[in-house]
């Protein structure tokens, strides 16, 4: 009579397969970080005076408006009055300001 063989345990072929897998995981996690690191390397010698954030560039100024005229701003008013946007007494208010300013 041959010798009997002892069944194989589902288990523990089911823990080597997630041995295998988490072993895969973690080597692919290290290439990452580690491929991640020498591209930081490559980019920092290649370019050292050059800023990486935007915080690092210096404030743009901010782009100054032309001034408009006082025919457009009374005309921007005359708009507005007409639509109903603003009553009489803003309409009044707002072109003695314009005036006042020529």
């Amino acid at each position: 009579m041959p010798p009997e063989t002892p069944a194989a345990d589902p288990t523990s072929a089911i823990a080597a397969i997630i041995g295998v897998i988490a072993l895969i995981a973690v080597f692919g996690f290290v290439l990452l970080i580690v491929g991640r690191a020498r591209n930081l390397r490559r980019v920092m010698k290649s370019r050292p005076t050059m800023p990486m954030f935007d915080a690092d560039l210096p404030p743009s100024r901010p782009q100054e408006r032309p001034e408009r005229s006082t025919e457009f701003r009374l005309a921007t008013l005359d708009n507005l009055m007409m639509q109903g946007k603003i009553t009489a007494d803003e309409y009044k208010e707002a072109r003695a300001k314009v005036l006042g300013d020529v």
